[in-house]
C-alpha cells in the first residue's frame, strides 16, 4: 500500500472507532471507596462492580449515569446497603439499560425510589425499609420499570408496603418473592397503572383495610398471572389476596390462592364498577371472616367473568361461601368448579341486593353448609348446563329448582378423588364432554393425573389440566 494513503486511512478508522470505545469495570472499593463516588465517576454502559461488605450510603443514580449497571460481584446475601434511616436508593430519568443487581438494600425511609426512569431491579433483597407514603420497598412514580427475582420482604408503608406503581408506572413485576410486608392499603402492592404482575409469590403480607397481597385501583386493570397468593390478609377490610377497585379489564389469571383472610372477599373482593376476566385460578382454604365470598367477593356494580376456576373449600361467615354477587352486580359464571364451599346462605353460590348472575356448565357441590345456590332480594339467575348435586342445606334457595331444564342436572359429578382434590373426573360422569351434552361441565374433564397443585412449581403443568 502506498504510504499517502495510510494517514487518512488512520484519520477513518480513528473516527468509525470512537463511540466504540470499551464500557470501563470501576471496582468498590478498590477503585473508588464509596459506591456513590464510582456511580458518579460512571458513564453509559459502565459497570459499577461492588465487593462484599456493608455500606452505609443513600445512593443516587440519575441522568448522568444513564446506561450504568451497578452490580455485586459476589451476590446480595453479602453486599449490603444501609441506608440508615435515609432513603437507600433514588433512580432517577434513566432508562433500561441501567440496572441494580445482586444487593440488599435495609434500613431505609424507602429502599428504593424510581422517577421516570425504566432500569431493570433485579435479584436485590429490599427488606426493612419503612416510608409514610407509598412503596417501603420500592417506589416507581410514572416509571415503567423491571422489577424481577427480587426478595421484598417486612417493608412497611401506607400504601404498597412491599411495591407501590404509581401512575404511569406501567412495569413488569416478575418472579418476585413479596412477602411480610405491611401498610393500611396493599399489603404486598398496590397498582395505580395497568402492570403486569406474573409468576410472584405473594406470602403473609398484610393490609388494615384492604388487599393484604395486591390492591390495583388505576383507570385501566393490571394484570395478575400465575402468581402464588398465600396467607395474605386484609385484617380489618376486603380482598385478603387483591382488592380490584374502581378499574377496567383487570385480569386475574392462572393464579393459586390458598389461606388468604379478610372480613370479606377472602380472597379477592371486586368493586365499584370494576369489570374483571378471573380465568383458571385455584382458590382454597380462603376465608371472609365478617361478610361475603369466601374466595370472591363481587360488590357494587361489578361487571364481571368468573370461569375455568377451582373454588374448593372456602369459608364465609355471612353467604357466598364460594362466590358472592351483589350490590346491583352483573357477573358470569362459566365451566367452573365449586366444591366443599360453605357459608350460613350460599354455601356455594350467593347472588342478592339487585344484581345478576349468568351461571352455565359449573358444578356445584359437596356444600358443607348454606345450601348450593342461593338468590336473594330482587335478583336474578339465568341458569344452563350446571351439575347442582349434594349440597348441605339444598342445592336451591330463592330459585326454581333448575333441574332437568336448559340442560341442568343433579347428578354425582365422580371426582377421580374429592379427598385429595383431584377434580378430574371419572370417565363414566354425565358431566364429562362426552356425556354431558353442553360440552362438558367444570374446570376439568375426564383424567384421573393427582390432587390440583396448590403451589405454583410448575405452571405450564398447572395450566395444561384447563380445558
Amino acid at each position: 500500500m502506498s504510504p499517502r494513503w495510510i494517514g487518512p486511512l488512520v484519520v477513518v478508522a480513528s473516527l468509525l472507532c470512537s463511540p466504540c470505545v470499551s464500557a470501563a469495570v470501576l471496582h468498590v472499593p478498590a477503585d473508588y471507596p464509596t459506591i456513590q463516588q464510582a456511580l458518579s465517576a460512571a458513564s453509559s454502559g459502565d459497570e459499577v462492580l461492588v465487593a462484599p461488605g456493608t455500606y452505609k450510603e443513600h445512593l443516587v443514580i440519575d441522568s448522568p449515569q444513564n446506561g450504568v449497571k451497578l452490580h455485586s460481584e459476589a451476590g446480595a446475601a453479602v453486599t449490603i446497603i444501609d441506608g440508615g434511616g435515609f432513603l437507600v436508593l433514588t433512580i432517577e430519568a434513566v432508562g433500561p439499560g441501567t440496572e441494580v443487581v445482586g444487593f440488599t438494600l435495609q434500613n431505609g425511609s424507602g429502599g428504593i425510589r424510581v422517577m421516570s426512569a425504566s432500569p431493570l431491579i433485579a435479584e436485590n433483597i429490599i427488606r426493612q425499609n419503612q416510608t409514610p407514603g407509598g412503596g417501603g420497598g420500592i417506589n416507581l412514580e410514572n416509571s415503567p420499570a423491571t422489577v424481577q427475582r427480587n426478595e421484598i420482604r417486612d417493608n412497611r408503608a401506607a400504601y404498597g408496603g412491599g411495591i407501590r406503581c404509581g401512575a404511569g408506572s406501567i412495569a413488569h413485576i416478575d418472579d418476585n418473592i413479596i412477602s411480610g410486608n405491611q401498610a393500611a392499603d396493599g399489603g404486598g402492592l398496590t397498582l395505580d397503572a395497568p402492570a403486569i404482575v406474573t409468576g410472584n409469590h405473594f406470602l403473609s403480607n398484610v393490609a388494615t383495610t384492604g388487599g393484604g397481597g395486591a390492591v390495583s385501583t388505576g383507570a385501566d386493570g393490571a394484570t395478575f398471572r400465575n402468581n402464588e397468593f398465600r396467607a395474605n390478609s386484609a385484617s380489618s377490610g376486603a380482598g385478603g389476596a387483591i382488592r380490584t377497585q374502581g378499574v377496567h379489564s383487570s385480569t386475574i389469571d392462572g393464579n393459586v390462592f390458598v389461606g388468604n383472610y379478610s372480613l370479606t372477599g377472602g380472597a379477592i373482593w371486586a368493586s365499584a364498577s370494576a369489570s374483571p376476566l378471573i380465568t383458571s385460578n385455584v382458590f382454597l382454604d380462603n376465608q371472609a371472616a365478617a361478610g361475603y365470598g369466601g374466595a370472591i367477593d363481587c360488590d357494587i356494580y361489578v361487571l364481571g367473568t368468573i370461569e375455568r376456576n377451582l373454588i374448593i373449600r372456602n369459608r364465609a361467615s355471612v353467604s357466598g361461601g364460594g362466590v358472592s354477587v351483589v350490590s346491583s352486580s352483573n357477573v358470569t359464571l362459566t365451566s367452573n368448579t365449586l366444591v366443599l364451599n360453605q357459608a350460613p346462605l350460599g354455601g356455594a353460590l350467593y347472588v342478592d341486593a339487585g344484581s345478576h348472575a349468568t351461571v352455565g356448565r359449573n358444578i356445584v357441590s359437596h356444600t358443607a353448609d348454606g345450601g348450593g345456590i342461593v338468590v336473594g332480594t330482587a335478583s336474578a339467575i339465568s341458569l344452563q348446563c350446571n351439575d347442582v348435586w349434594g349440597n348441605t342445606g339444598g342445592n336451591y334457595s330463592g330459585v326454581l329448582d333448575y333441574t332437568g331444564t336448559s340442560g341442568n342436572i343433579s347428578s354425582d359429578p365422580l371426582f377421580c378423588d374429592l379427598g385429595a382434590f383431584d377434580l378430574h373426573l371419572t370417565a363414566p360422569s354425565l358431566c364429562s364432554i362426552a356425556h354431558s351434552g353442553c360440552a362438558g361441565i367444570g374446570a376439568l374433564d375426564v383424567g384421573c393425573t393427582g390432587s390440583v397443585p396448590t403451589q405454583p412449581i410448575t405452571w405450564g403443568r398447572m395450566k395444561a389440566v384447563y380445558r
